[in-house]
């Protein structure tokens, strides 16, 4: 693989890694909704220049700008509600051990709705990722266990994560005859419109938010929304999806180490063997 694919890929997804802490910092001073609408508002900004320059020469079809914004409602502003809301209830290290999920996910709604197989690998890989997600929402056995004091929490995150499955779902039909940037661009446009909506009169606080708040939304429009976004698709122009694939494994292990560093998040033995039951699943759908 390229040196530079190497940069593309490990700076995005370390970029990606990281959200869910730097975004416990933005809900010091915004609400979910209003934390959401600046993330996707100021993201949708810095793809202007860019919608632009990659803008395809043939037209987009009206059945692909449906799905479009489809994505943009289901795919990205519904999995983004439920996890900033989710995190606001719960910690950082658990968000990033349940995005494991997503893959598995994509998984079952193929087989569902796309009329692809589902092979005894992919009900493995199903079966780890449900049975660790149970583990670190109950904080043991399912049988022997009882609901945490961040359960909801847990849950939303849950949630979250199966819904991200939604977005690569809708474009992947999408994505033959659309760049990858331009959906990413308009997905994006498209979601800051209901965020607006929810977030109402909280779409800025009362109070003027504390510097750490502020500098934390700054990285998840730059840094996140913008940057990762843009450096996984020059990443996806250089080597095959399967291949980008195997570097989503970074972003749980990333979020999980700095929740535990920078959060003080607990990591406890049942949330750990949760995440490798997740992770495992996650190597079974590569295979």
């Amino acid at each position: 693989m390229p040196p530079q694919a190497w940069l593309f890929l490990l700076g995005g997804n370390l970029l990606s890694g990281s959200s869910y802490v730097t975004m416990t910092y933005v809900l010091r001073g915004f609400s979910p909704s209003a934390a959401v609408f600046w993330r996707l508002f100021l993201g949708a900004l810095l793809f202007t220049p860019v919608i632009r320059r990659y803008w395809p020469a043939q037209p987009i079809s009206r059945g692909d700008w449906l799905r479009i914004a489809a994505a943009g409602l289901f795919g990205l502003t519904l999995p983004l509600t439920l996890g900033t809301m989710g995190l606001k209830l719960s910690t950082a290290t658990n968000a990033s051990l349940m995005l494991g999920l997503e893959p598995v996910a994509i998984f079952v709604f193929s087989a569902l709705f796309l009329g692809e197989a589902m092979t005894a690998v992919k009900m493995g890989a199903i079966f780890c990722g449900l049975f660790g997600s149970s583990l670190i929402v109950l904080q043991g056995l399912p049988w022997q266990a009882h609901l945490t004091a961040h359960w909801r929490g847990d849950l939303l995150l849950f949630l979250h994560a199966i819904c991200w499955s939604l977005y690569s779902l809708l474009g992947k039909s999408v994505l033959r005859r659309v760049p990858p940037v331009i959906f990413s661009s308009l997905t994006t446009a498209i979601a800051v419109v209901p965020m607006a909506l929810a977030a109402g009169a909280s779409i800025w606080p009362a109070v003027t938010p504390p510097p750490a708040a502020l500098a934390g939304l700054a990285f998840q429009a730059l840094g996140v929304t913008f940057g990762a976004t843009l450096l996984w698709n020059k990443g996806l122009e250089i080597v095959p999806a399967s291949t980008l694939a195997q570097f989503i494994f970074l972003q749980p292990l990333i979020g999980v180490v700095l929740g535990v560093l920078l959060q003080h998040d607990p990591l406890t033995s049942w949330s750990a063997a949760g995440g490798a039951l997740i992770l495992s699943g996650v190597i079974l759908t590569t295979r």
